[in-house]
């Protein structure tokens, strides 16, 4: 039998305090890691939040990699909307703003798709700015 040892934190991210619990046997020097703790809301966001950035990512490589003709640009404009309306949805929410998609948020990524990550920092930006 086992004992768990609490420890109180601030989520790196919202700031709010915590409380998680670690087993002293395993785990060392917990000053080390506690920084990077975060609640559970903030961390299943992040980790959506990345998961759609990579495929918005994958669908700008995909772009650039193939030949310009309508039928790829459709097929890439497609995709491109979809991750970005889940995209959107996703960070509104989280945010608690009210769902901010435009189809020019698509048109920037499919002119400049080797600036995706940095349209998805602006679009982020944007939103946490809004009221």
């Amino acid at each position: 039998m086992f004992f768990m040892t609490k420890l109180p934190y601030t989520c790196k991210f919202c700031k709010k305090p915590g409380e998680t619990e670690y087993d002293e046997r395993i785990i060392r020097d917990v000053k080390k890691w506690t920084p990077y703790l975060c609640c559970p809301v903030c961390g299943l966001y992040h980790e959506k939040r990345l998961k759609i950035e990579e495929r918005i990512y994958k669908a700008c490589l995909w772009l650039i990699s193939l030949p310009n003709n309508s039928e790829v640009m459709e097929k890439a404009r497609k995709r491109l909307e979809a991750y970005t309306k889940d995209y959107s949805f996703t960070v509104c929410k989280h945010l608690g703003k009210p769902q901010i998609w435009d189809m020019d948020f698509v048109e920037q990524l499919m002119g400049r798709p080797a600036l995706c990550r940095k349209i998805c920092y602006q679009y982020r930006k944007m939103v946490y700015k809004t009221i």
